[in-house]
């Protein structure tokens, strides 16, 4: 949900909506996720489909925009379904790992073929001069990114979460420690890069898609991770509150009888 439905300044935060909306849902997913399980998921993956069909096989563009709620329904019903069975004490299967790849690859195939053979761009984020976005509304190909991304995750959940209780641990305590700051700072360090290549060297960004575009990848994300790291590590220091730093020494104190 990094990119807007529209440029303007004045609804540059319309997630917030969306995001209150789905929350308010929560309670009703909750409910039909105990109820239906996998049907009440397939629903929830169907209704958004439903919409980009009829935007774009009946004409019904304004209904489109009901996909700006009910596309991102997608992923956080995902997420409900989740929390309630972690909450219920149901545990996943041990091989569930074969199904949600199966179903990871199946999706993005699907989002592929739609992109292939449909009037959807390849970016799955609003270019200039591209006649519609696949952010605004969301499309079919969102939804279906949607449910892949979500598929994997499941499926290496347990060899990362074995990973990250072990060696990973001071990796993910690092990283977690300053994912606020990455967030915030992120497209200022690529937008640095960009502006550095374009304006201080006077190049030209390659053709998207071409070899040297994908050639170039390592590359500018390389550069991409040098800028965020020096922003990190100037404004990092102010993820960290006073109120977590006294908290962490209280017991401190305590010990040595203050």
């Amino acid at each position: 949900m990094c990119c807007a439905p529209s440029a303007s300044p004045t609804r540059a935060l319309w997630f917030l909506g969306v995001w209150a909306a789905l929350v308010a849902l929560t309670p009703v997913l909750r409910r039909a996720w105990r109820r239906s399980r996998w049907r009440a998921a397939a629903a929830v993956v169907a209704l958004p489909l439903v919409i980009d069909a009829l935007r774009f096989g009946a004409g019904l563009d304004d209904l489109a925009w009901a996909n700006v709620l009910l596309a991102w329904t997608v992923p956080f019903g995902a997420g409900v379904a989740y929390a309630t069975d972690q909450s219920d004490g149901r545990r996943a299967r041990p091989n569930a790992w074969a199904p949600l790849a199966g179903a990871a690859v199946a999706a993005l195939a699907a989002a592929a073929l739609l992109i292939a053979v449909g009037p959807y761009p390849a970016s799955l984020v609003g270019m200039p001069g591209a006649e519609i976005s696949n952010l605004a509304p969301p499309t079919a190909p969102v939804v279906l990114h949607a449910v892949a991304m979500v598929c994997l995750a499941l499926a290496v959940r347990r060899p990362l979460a074995r990973w990250a209780a072990g060696r990973g641990r001071p990796v993910v305590q690092a990283a977690a420690r300053r994912s606020m700051t990455v967030y915030l700072w992120h497209l200022t360090a690529m937008f640095a890069v960009v502006g550095i290549v374009l304006l201080g060297l006077g190049q030209r960004l390659p053709a998207a898609w071409t070899a040297d575009w994908w050639a170039g990848r390592p590359v500018w994300f390389g550069a991409y991770l040098l800028v965020l790291l020096g922003l990190v590590a100037v404004f990092g220091r102010f993820e960290t509150s006073r109120a977590g730093s006294e908290q962490g020494a209280a017991p401190t104190g305590r010990a040595t009888g203050r």
